[in-house]
């Protein structure tokens, strides 16, 4: 199993019997990902590969979907998409921000610094919606 940090592109390997000894409770599941629109992508690393995936270190500015036009609230975040992100696409992340966490190890970590967003992947959503087109409707 490999295990990429996104904000600073450390990565270790796991081997799955030491991961089942010591797994861990998630936080947050993926009901909880949010899509947002990249706004601006400044690429701040060179490539790495893990595992067979490329990942590049970038910033981001990023806003929800569903806010964008709504309120001015932008999220700046370091991600590890850059090679996949430009201006105008999505992405899935999670928005630790509005979280609500009551977990006893987080409070462990009071002075650690969490980002409001992270970005998981890039979302296809847009791409697929142009595909498919209008609904046809049938005429009876």
């Amino acid at each position: 199993m490999a295990s990429l940090d996104p904000l600073t592109l450390r990565h270790c390997f796991l081997a799955v019997e030491k991961y089942r000894r010591a797994s861990f409770i998630s936080l947050i599941s993926s009901k909880q990902l949010m899509e947002y629109v990249v706004l601006d992508v400044d690429l701040v690393s060179s490539k790495v590969h893990v595992g067979g995936s490329k990942y590049v270190m970038a910033d981001a500015q990023v806003a929800h979907v569903t806010n964008f036009g709504k309120n001015d609230t932008m999220f700046n975040v370091r991600t590890h998409l850059g090679y996949l992100l430009n201006m105008g696409n999505y992405a899935l992340g999670y928005d630790l921000h509005a979280t609500n966490s009551n977990d006893m190890e987080v409070d462990k970590y009071k002075d650690l610094v969490i980002p409001n967003v992270i970005l998981v992947k890039k979302s296809y959503e847009e791409r697929w919606k142009k595909k498919r087109g209008k609904p046809h409707s049938l005429k009876a």
